[in-house]
């Protein structure tokens, strides 16, 4: 989903960085949801 380019190799990073992705999608969606309300 995300357009930065991984490896096939694992690492604990992957996580952190899947997460701060997630928050980041859900952030701007609320965002663009209060300015369409």
């Amino acid at each position: 989903m995300a357009d930065v380019p991984q490896s096939n190799a694992l690492s604990p990073s992957d996580d952190e960085a899947v997460v701060k992705e997630t928050i980041c999608f859900i952030s701007q969606y609320l965002s663009s949801v209060r300015i369409k309300t």
